[in-house]
């Protein structure tokens, strides 16, 4: 998938012009972090901790017959967890994001990043 440059940063970055986004970052289906765009206070090891947890959380989801994507609320945010194919889309959000802009953004992103989608 080649994730890890700044392309894909860059490609990331894009899904901050839905309002409401935070930031972005992909990992696989082990929950390795791929690629991020996120915030400088969310450090990598944040990410890297947060990657397997997002990976068992979505598969639970996936498992349970319930779709493609998941939407978590906590503590003033929401983390939208995307399955595309090989591996996670996962975008830090406002409470106040349009879902639907979102939806359609990451499925642009994802065919620019060379990812299936599954949503």
């Amino acid at each position: 998938m080649g994730l890890r440059d700044r392309k894909a940063t860059a490609t990331l970055a894009a899904l901050r012009d839905v309002d409401g986004v935070i930031g972005s970052f992909v990992v696989s289906e082990q929950g390795e972090l791929l690629g991020q765009d996120m915030p400088r206070y969310i450090d990598r090891e944040v990410l890297a901790e947060l990657g397997p947890r997002a990976a068992r959380i979505f598969d639970t989801w996936s498992v349970s017959g319930r779709g493609a994507e998941c939407l978590l609320r906590f503590h003033g945010h929401k983390l939208y967890l995307r399955n595309s194919g090989t591996s996670l889309m996962c975008a830090l959000l406002d409470p106040g994001v349009h879902l639907p802009s979102l939806r359609t953004a990451m499925t642009m992103v994802g065919r620019k990043l060379g990812v299936q989608d599954n949503a």
